[in-house]
């Protein structure tokens, strides 16, 4: 497992005042990566990308902490889950 926090800055925002998803999936998806290549002690290529749920927007300012779990492998293949969830200000 690897965990990480974030704080959501401006810089990020959509035209709604709140964080972009895209920044949102980007940093799931990196810390997700690097949790498979530190598992495996390679370099990993990603396959597949399944089931983004948006639950709740993310507000300017807040802090974001981010999970990752490898849930599966088999051969040269395997499964991580990545979460994150908010805590405002």
């Amino acid at each position: 497992m690897l965990k990480t926090c974030r704080i959501c800055f401006p810089e990020q925002k959509n035209l709604y005042d709140k964080i972009f998803g895209g920044f949102l999936m980007r940093q799931a998806f990196e810390l997700a990566w690097a949790n498979a290549c530190l598992y495996s002690q390679n370099r990993c290529v990603n396959i597949a990308v399944d089931d983004i749920v948006f639950k709740a927007p993310v507000s300017i300012g807040s802090f974001l902490f981010l999970s990752s779990q490898v849930c599966y492998t088999n051969d040269h293949r395997m499964q991580v889950s990545g979460r994150y969830h908010m805590h405002d200000r």
